[in-house]
């Protein structure tokens, strides 16, 4: 029964316009990163990832893509995505890196590599997104399971109901005792 339910997308649209001001987010920006994790094992492992992170940033200049770039940054977790990180807000990254990102403007590349615990970065800015609801398909992921939780309950609720009024329950004969 169960299986058969599905909230569509109209009714999750309809959950969020009723309830958008449930669904807030404070200020977010958006930053793409390229890193350059420091060797701590060589010697010279911090001067060759700051080298290496100000050739990066100079290749930029060149008019070399970012997204391209941060292909082969060290975070692999965002390279394929060139380098976008979730928006976040003030107090969410390490210390460096969030001044850094929150001082640019929306566009630009940092002037220079941006050292953390992590290595160098080199961030390109993006846009800045207003305190407010957030967008339906970053508020549809916090509701969504919940209201096909609750269809698919009701949907058994309702099954339930037509078999017990479609049932005729005939009771049993008491048998004599003898």
């Amino acid at each position: 029964i169960e299986q058969n339910v599905l909230v569509s997308n109209a009714a999750l649209q309809a959950h969020y316009d009723k309830h958008k001001n449930d669904y807030k987010a404070p200020e977010r920006i958006s930053v793409q990163h390229i890193l350059i994790h420091i060797d701590e094992e060589k010697a010279n492992g911090d001067a060759q990832a700051l080298q290496k992170a100000q050739q990066v940033l100079k290749t930029l200049k060149q008019g070399k893509k970012f997204a391209e770039l941060a292909k082969a940054s060290d975070d692999t977790t965002n390279n394929e995505q060139g380098g976008q990180l979730p928006l976040f807000t003030r107090g969410e990254m390490v210390d460096a890196f969030e001044k850094a990102a929150w001082a640019m403007q929306p566009g630009d590349i940092s002037a220079s590599p941006v050292k953390t615990e992590f290595g160098y970065h080199i961030i390109r800015r993006g846009p800045t997104f207003a305190a407010g609801p957030k967008p339906f398909e970053e508020a549809k992921t916090i509701f969504e399971a919940r209201l096909q939780s609750e269809a698919e309950d009701q949907a058994l609720k309702d099954w339930l109901k037509k078999q017990k009024a479609a049932a005729s329950i005939i009771p049993e004969p008491t048998k004599n005792k003898q």
